[in-house]
């Protein structure tokens, strides 16, 4: 019996150890403005099996490679159309996401796309930290838009559940510690045209896959169904610097003095080992505007002073990038 016992409690502590490392949180998932994402677009691709200890293997799957910069709302043209919503994420063309980021919640509050504006009057919850495998809710959202001069009424219902854990291989890198999310979104749009009520149903069927530190989905699979039939897609992340991923120590070591600024500020940070450092310094529009590399820092406690004096004021994001690693803190410039 006691050696049952030592075998079982051993067993216990590495499930919890994987499932606290699968776990996504705010701070992990959450996107951030002046954040880049390289994605690659693809056809549809199976989503594999659902449980723990899954290996996705997703290596041979290829395709179009396209952008999405983390923006301010004001920055945006319909910016003014979501009060709401705190980031906006560009897209091909000229579309936009709009969500809202806390510490509980990743809200969708609508988009642009082709001319029409989508603003949710009640957001979609995307996703509610922490989260973790066999972690479910569900959520109903509504919106009223225009589009070709006729009135759409848009209400719909989300179920989301971390249904899996595991390794995720891509065509570009191997991911551990990786969990899987099922979106299930069933929706309508009801109109009036001439006089005769027009409902059009929609179900999306959506995996997607999160790793916490990456703010951004590393792969998704989609079907969406409507009464004119079934579009299906897919995409998968790819980091200009693949294994980067975001440094929560190293974040949280980031000290920035005074801030807010006119002229000088000092960052002090943190780094573990020998590493080479690269700070920028990015606007609100995700547009670099300040950058310095430094070869070879030791590890410990860093300091460096900026000079801001010639931004314009409003706020930015000081950006710290290791080898293997990277993290961002705001600042003010008044």
């Amino acid at each position: 019996m006691k050696h049952f016992y030592i075998l079982t409690t051993a067993i216990t502590s590495v499930f919890i150890t994987q499932s606290i490392a699968q776990t996504i949180t705010a701070t992990g998932s959450n996107p951030v403005i002046g954040e880049t994402f390289n994605y690659k677009t693809t056809s549809y691709f199976g989503p594999g099996t659902s449980g723990t200890g899954q290996t996705w293997n997703f290596s041979t799957i290829s395709g179009a490679s396209t952008t999405s910069n983390v923006v301010s709302v004001s920055s945006t043209p319909n910016g003014s159309s979501f009060p709401n919503a705190n980031v906006a994420l560009t897209g091909a063309g000229s579309t936009y996401s709009y969500q809202k980021t806390s510490a509980t919640v990743l809200q969708n509050y609508g988009f642009v796309g082709s001319g029409v504006v989508i603003a949710y009057s009640n957001p979609e919850d995307l996703l509610r930290y922490p989260f973790s495998f066999s972690n479910t809710f569900s959520d109903t959202w509504a919106a009223i838009f225009t589009n070709g001069g006729y009135t759409f009424y848009r209400n719909g219902s989300s179920t989301i559940t971390a249904d899996g854990t595991g390794t995720l291989i891509t065509p570009t890198a191997t991911f551990t510690g990786v969990l899987r999310v099922h979106l299930v979104e069933n929706y309508s749009d009801s109109v009036n045209i001439f006089g005769t009520p027009t409902v059009t149903t929609y179900n999306n069927d959506q995996y997607l896959w999160y790793k916490d530190g990456i703010h951004y989905p590393l792969a998704s699979c989609y079907s969406l169904t409507t009464g004119a039939g079934t579009t299906t897609g897919g995409s998968y992340y790819v980091s200009t610097s693949v294994g980067i991923e975001e440094n929560l120590a190293l974040a949280n070591s980031i000290n920035l003095f005074p801030n807010p600024t006119s002229e000088n500020i000092r960052l002090k940070y943190n780094i573990e080992s020998t590493t080479s450092v690269k700070i920028s310094i990015i606007n609100i529009l995700g547009q670099e505007v300040y950058a310095e590399e430094i070869s070879k820092l030791s590890a410990g406690e860093q300091t460096i002073d900026l000079n801001v004096s010639s931004f314009e004021k409003g706020t930015y994001f000081v950006k710290i990038q290791t080898n293997d690693s990277f993290a961002t803190k705001k600042i003010i410039v008044q």
